[in-house]
């Protein structure tokens, strides 16, 4: 499949609750996997939207077609129901999504970090644009760990 043959379509949710009657619809038409579940941090209008692609592996006719599904969320507290129930490969995308925006998947079977040791990111969240990035002087380590004779 080339890039040049995809056909994209768009739906915008404003009710994070209407997100799996979607989604079940579109499972019922052929569209069988999630590509991608990731989000866009709005800070200034207070939202985060989460973007979810998703298309068909078994379906010739819609496996060149890609579905985006856009979900408005309040960014203090960004809850949508799980999609696992619906299309299983959202598990560990909804994860990854829940460490680095915050977002809750109400229902996920195992909501945890992912990528990011908890006890350091809890409540952390480093995809937000308002998240500071600790910036470490490497060469400051370097001289101190060669000052006292290297790492022991």
């Amino acid at each position: 499949m080339s890039g040049d043959s995809q056909v994209k379509a768009e739906f915008f949710i404003e009710n994070p609750a209407e997100l799996p009657s979607v989604a079940q619809t579109l499972k019922e038409k052929g569209y069988d996997h999630v590509i991608s579940l990731s989000a866009v941090d709005y800070p200034k209008s207070n939202e985060i939207h989460l973007v979810i692609h998703v298309s068909s592996y078994t379906k010739k006719d819609i496996e060149p077609k890609i579905f985006e599904i856009r979900v408005k969320l309040n960014r203090d507290n960004p809850r949508v129901p799980s999609l696992v129930k619906i299309w299983p490969s959202a598990e560990f995308q909804e994860r990854e999504a829940y460490e680095m925006f915050g977002i809750v998947f109400e229902n996920h079977p195992d909501l945890r970090n992912i990528l990011l040791d908890p006890e350091e990111f809890s409540g952390v969240h480093p995809l937000r644009k308002d998240y500071i990035v600790q910036v470490e002087d490497i060469m400051l380590k370097l001289k101190e760990e060669v000052k006292n004779g290297g790492n022991k």
